[in-house]
């Protein structure tokens, strides 16, 4: 039992990036990406025992919004985005952002 909302967002959200990155985007596999090179996680394909990288993946998710809440999806998938840019990788980078309250998840190509 998850008793942090903070928690429960950013876990509820790792789960659906992880099934709209299969389903809508193609990358069936991600692997955690070290802290500090501003994406989340790895996704591509496995190749026998290999991982091939094919794309990069940054999340978060919103327990409720306040407000407008398609531009509070805006902002952060905008925040995640200047996020990304630390990252040293050439293959393309996805942010995906889920809101709990209405609910909304928003996909985004940098």
């Amino acid at each position: 039992m998850l008793r942090d909302p903070r928690d429960a967002a950013e876990f509820g959200a790792t789960a659906i990036a992880i099934m709209l990155s299969k389903n809508e985007l193609g990358y069936p596999a991600v692997e955690r990406s070290r802290q500090g090179t501003g994406i989340d996680y790895w996704m591509g394909y496995e190749d026998g025992n290999l991982f091939i990288r094919q794309a990069q993946l940054e999340v978060s998710g919103i327990l409720k919004a306040r407000g407008n809440v398609a531009r509070k999806v805006r902002e952060r998938v905008n925040e995640k985005l200047k996020q990304t840019e630390q990252s040293t990788s050439q293959l393309p980078i996805y942010v995906i952002v889920v809101e709990f309250g209405s609910p909304i998840a928003r996909v985004q190509k940098r």
